[in-house]
């Protein structure tokens, strides 16, 4: 009898280790999941870099990121991996496990091509050779004719244009690259913003060199707040009587010399 040509056992599959949480990755951050692993309870999936010895002896629980499966460990106990999984979850990156977002495409400027026309008969003085002006020019705002600068200013910047770009400067964001040119976000453009909020507060309070300074002035009593404080204070009507028996004993003695007293600015 032939013998029976033994058969070879099926190669064993290599599979996934179980992760201890997963967590999906929310749109604004570029979608996929996370998975936290306990390297005392499994190991890690295959990962493009494996992460040195020491590391995977240190550190316990490692977050891999999928589809890019990039990993990289949480540097603390369980409740600390708990809750950056927590944290992944409600949209914030946690040491850098998700992989950096593709640069942005430059931002295009809309501009608006004029081509000034020419009156009948204006063939523009242009001689042979002569390159004519380029058309890609943005517009202006035109101006009415015979208005001087300050009726220009109002008709080009009215105020609700003004406010309008005081408040957008006031939100002024600038892009953030990663060190390989990789835009990862935005961040407000403080600069902007703190000379915007400066030019407001000028335009509201002054510069501190033009604010005039305050002259510190006694107020004049009138008729009606002198008799006010003659009534309710004898002291007060006292010194005004002895003041008036002076001034009346002063002006007889100048009216006998001929003199007029002296006028007080």
């Amino acid at each position: 009898m032939a013998k029976k040509k033994s058969q070879k056992p099926p190669a064993k599959t290599r599979t996934e280790p179980v992760p201890v949480s997963t967590v999906s990755v929310p749109s604004a951050l570029g979608d996929g999941e996370v998975r936290l692993y306990d390297l005392r309870k499994s190991s890690l999936p295959d990962v493009p870099v494996t992460p040195p010895e020491a590391e995977t002896a240190e550190w316990s629980f490692w977050l891999v990121h999928f589809p890019s499966r990039r990993c990289v460990p949480v540097k603390g106990d369980r409740g600390e991996a708990m809750a950056a999984m927590k944290k992944l979850g409600r949209g914030q990156d946690v040491a850098g496990v998700l992989p950096p977002k593709p640069a942005k495409a430059s931002r295009a400027r809309a501009r608006v091509c004029v081509t000034p026309e020419k009156p009948e008969g204006e063939t523009g003085g242009q001689g042979e050779g002569e390159k004519e002006a380029p058309a890609n020019r943005m517009a202006y705002t035109p101006v009415p004719e015979g208005a001087d600068f300050d009726q220009a200013m109002a008709h080009v910047f009215p105020v609700a244009r003004l406010t309008q770009h005081f408040e957008r400067l006031l939100m002024a964001e600038e892009d953030v690259f990663d060190k390989d040119g990789n835009c990862t976000g935005s961040k407000p453009a403080f600069t902007t913003q703190f000379q915007t909020l400066k030019a407001l507060t000028e335009w509201h309070q002054g510069r501190p060199r033009e604010r005039e300074k305050k002259k510190d002035t006694k107020p004049v009593l009138g008729i009606q707040e002198l008799r006010q404080k003659l009534l309710i204070s004898p002291e007060y009507r006292q010194a005004m009587l002895e003041m008036i028996r002076d001034c009346e004993a002063q002006a007889a003695a100048m009216a006998g010399k001929g003199t007029q007293p002296p006028l007080k600015g």
